[in-house]
């Protein structure tokens, strides 16, 4: 359980990131 909560959280990061990364081009 400890092992899917991490990545999940690590998705959601990857996620943010990628979201902010298409923010500061356009």
């Amino acid at each position: 359980m400890l092992f899917r909560n991490r990545f999940l959280l690590l998705l959601a990061l990857a996620a943010l990131l990628a979201f902010v990364s298409l923010s500061l081009q356009f």
